[in-house]
């Protein structure tokens, strides 16, 4: 693929970003226009509902979530019914990585080549709400979006080997299995991934939960 192919590309995927994240924040203030049967989850209460004006189908769970030395409860949204992520496999370290120590700098990366770039941006704004200080954010930690290949007009190329002791790499990509573990090959690094964009979609309400400790 041509260099300026892969440059609009990513520059398209890294814009579709961040309207994704403010297009959902906005969508979740409004009313609720639908209620479906609530259901509990690991004792939370779920309820499956459709923003209006849309014909997204959300779940929202009321979670306690202790970070750090501070306890509060949140709305959590995924896209996906938590009862049917419990197959995606995660490695037991994918929390205590991104925690521990607190990060200066979290950075979420994919590679600009990777098609359906408006899912890709669904996956990168489930994390990107909970890690990130836009919308109602949990950690409240800075989140920068990034490739891994050099493009031209973008801000860097973040992989693996740029995470460190204070900074935290997600990597999103597509592979062979929907999954979420640790690059032990890097200081601090956690891959999200899956077999295509719904599953990365999947990987992403999965590590949303696993982060915070559900």
């Amino acid at each position: 693929m041509a260099k300026r192919d892969i440059e609009r590309k990513a520059s398209i995927v890294i814009i579709t970003v961040i309207l994704a994240i403010v297009i959902v924040t906005a969508i979740l203030l409004v009313r609720q226009k639908y209620f479906g049967p609530k259901f509990k989850y690991k004792d939370f209460e779920v309820t499956k509902f459709t923003p209006e004006g849309t014909t997204v189908q959300l779940y929202s769970l009321r979670v306690p979530v202790r970070i750090y030395a501070s306890t509060d409860i949140y709305h959590i949204y995924l896209r996906n019914d938590p009862r049917t992520l419990s197959n995606i496999s995660v490695e037991n370290t994918t929390r205590e990585v991104l925690l521990d120590p607190k990060p200066e700098h979290v950075y979420l990366t994919f590679d600009p080549e990777m098609e359906e770039r408006g899912k890709i941006a669904v996956a990168l704004s489930q994390v990107s709400r909970v890690l990130g200080s836009a919308g109602g954010g949990i950690f409240k930690f800075p989140v920068t979006g990034a490739v891994t290949k050099f493009t031209e007009g973008l801000n860097g190329t973040i992989t693996c080997g740029n995470s460190n002791e204070e900074n935290v790499v997600i990597l999103f990509q597509y592979a062979n299995e929907t999954a979420i573990w640790v690059d032990e090959t890097a200081w601090r690094c956690i891959i999200v991934q899956g077999r295509n964009a719904d599953e990365l979609i999947r990987a992403a309400d999965r590590a949303t939960l696993t982060l915070l400790g559900i």
